[in-house]
């Protein structure tokens, strides 16, 4: 093998380790004109189309931005931690930073998408699926990747990320109170259903990227979790004794999170 041919295959193979995620699961196309829909694919969309209600894309890579990237760091960790206690709950990981998952989030912003509008329900008639079984058993299956996304009409906001953080968590009313159930002798919470709340908390998720973005009009947030893979729809938190539990790592002291510890909770 001549030394140019390996110079080039270790090229490309840098390239391609670059735009993977998590031991290259996960490919992500270096343009930026690619977008993942809503059936897990990268579909491209040519040229950037003008945006005049665009007023600004915030690069949360930029150290400029760095504590907007740690205040949702927090809010997501602090509530699975939260969840994790109220549930007796162990193998709740804790989540990190992937400026991957962010690159996918801000393109949505870059072709004026406020939301990422994924119900596909109105479609199914002509497959003849039923809309009821194709939502529990089909959406939320991405790739092994999950993503919520929120528009509030009020760019003045100063509490826009909790605001935001604390609407997603509470989607959990509109879930099934979560049952106990044992499966090889390890006891677990079964949780039916996919939403806002599910992809938060799911305890295997581990690394999110978020883009936040000002429109004329209000302030948005699209958030991507990976992995994330629903199985029939149901997500399993084991249970553990007290000695095994997780630890409090993200204690909710901080004020700005007030609103979000007020909500509902399940009483176990």
């Amino acid at each position: 093998m001549s030394l140019l041919w390996f110079c080039v295959l270790l090229f490309l193979h840098s390239v391609a380790t670059n735009n993977f995620v998590d031991e290259n699961r996960l490919f992500i196309p270096p343009e930026d004109n690619n977008l993942m829909n809503c059936d897990g694919n990268f579909e491209y969309l040519g040229a950037r189309i003008a945006c005049p209600s665009l007023m600004n894309i915030y690069n949360l890579r930029d150290r400029e931005y760095r504590e907007i990237k740690k205040l949702l760091l927090f809010g997501h960790n602090g509530l699975r931690n939260r969840l994790a206690i109220k549930l007796d709950a162990c193998d709740m990981l804790e989540m990190s930073w992937d400026n991957n998952l962010a690159e996918l989030a801000r393109r949505h912003h870059k072709y004026c998408q406020r939301l990422i509008d994924c119900d596909i329900v109105a479609n199914l008639s002509g497959k003849g699926l039923d809309p009821r079984v194709y939502r529990k058993v089909v959406r939320g299956q991405h790739i092994d990747v999950a993503r919520s996304s929120f528009f509030l009409k009020n760019i003045y906001s100063t509490n826009f990320i909790p605001f935001v953080l604390s609407s997603w968590y509470e989607t959990h009313i509109e879930l099934k109170f979560p049952q106990k159930v044992e499966h090889k002798k390890q006891k677990y919470y079964r949780i039916l259903g996919d939403n806002s709340f599910t992809r938060m908390i799911k305890p295997q998720t581990y690394q999110l990227g978020c883009s936040y973005a000002m429109f004329i009009d209000g302030l948005s947030l699209i958030c991507y979790y990976y992995p994330h893979v629903h199985s029939n729809n149901t997500i399993l938190i084991r249970i553990k004794p007290k000695e095994y539990q997780c630890p409090h790592m993200f204690p909710m002291l901080d004020s700005v999170f007030k609103r979000i510890c007020k909500y509902v909770e399940w009483k176990l």
